[in-house]
């Protein structure tokens, strides 16, 4: 798994986790505004990279991963963490090991595992990744979600070209993950300032993942994007996204 680094010569670092079935870049205009006052650090996600043939391992594996790239370098501290969608529950899983401490936490629609038999989660996990694979092999049925015309023909392209990228295994175990990973006995990250974002159009599709992580850390507070669906404000409000990400981080 690559690290890549941008405003090195800044002091707070802010670690960032993209969405599945996106590759980093798409954050880049929000990474860059950001790089102005924080070194940030994002991990290019395997089945992700685009430079590589890697495949998505899981939630568990990323985040430990994470870590250890952390700590080899000294940084068992950083000032802000975020996530979105599927990097949400990366930062779930990182903060409750409570190997890295962390001052400030945004987990936007971030997917938290189901609380149910593993029969009836698997019934739910099937359904997800069915869901993506028809977004995968299906053109038509891409353009009606994704529509060109509000994300750009260039930002259309490339979630095109990521789906072609993206392999069925990596889609998998990109679902099943997410859906079902496991946290330790004893969640750490209680110390940690947490802020669970989501979009205003999206709001019932997020109630469970809120109360979940409301359930693991219970001083973490709930705030509604208005206008946004799930994963718009990062890429499609650079400013607007950096502007109230940078007064989180700085309260």
């Amino acid at each position: 798994m690559r690290f890549l680094e941008f405003g090195e010569e800044n002091d707070k670092i802010l670690l960032m986790f993209h969405a599945s079935c996106m590759t980093w870049d798409f954050l880049e205009s929000s990474i860059r505004l950001l790089a102005a006052q924080y070194h940030v650090i994002v991990p290019v996600l395997p089945g992700y990279d685009r430079e590589d043939d890697s495949e998505y391992t899981s939630v568990e594996a990323i985040a430990a991963e994470t870590e250890d790239w952390l700590l080899s370098r000294g940084w068992g501290e950083i000032h802000g963490l975020y996530g979105i969608s599927m990097g949400g529950s990366i930062c779930v899983r990182l903060l409750a090991n409570g190997r890295i401490r962390v001052k400030k936490a945004v987990m936007d629609a971030g997917i938290t595992p189901y609380r149910l038999p593993e029969w009836l989660a698997n019934l739910f996990v099937w359904r997800d990744t069915w869901f993506i694979l028809m977004l995968k092999d299906s053109m038509g049925f891409f353009a009606r979600l994704v529509p060109e015309k509000k994300y750009g023909s260039d930002m259309f392209a490339g979630l095109r070209q990521v789906m072609e990228h993206t392999t069925r295994r990596t889609i998998k175990n990109n679902f099943r993950s997410c859906n079902t990973y496991t946290l330790p006995d004893t969640v750490g990250g209680q110390d940690t300032d947490i802020r669970y974002w989501y979009g205003s159009l999206e709001k019932a599709l997020r109630r469970r993942n809120a109360r979940f992580v409301k359930r693991c850390f219970p001083h973490a507070q709930t705030e509604e994007i208005k206008g946004c669906n799930h994963a718009e404000f990062v890429m499609l409000h650079p400013h607007a996204f950096a502007e109230k990400l940078t007064a989180f981080l700085e309260s």
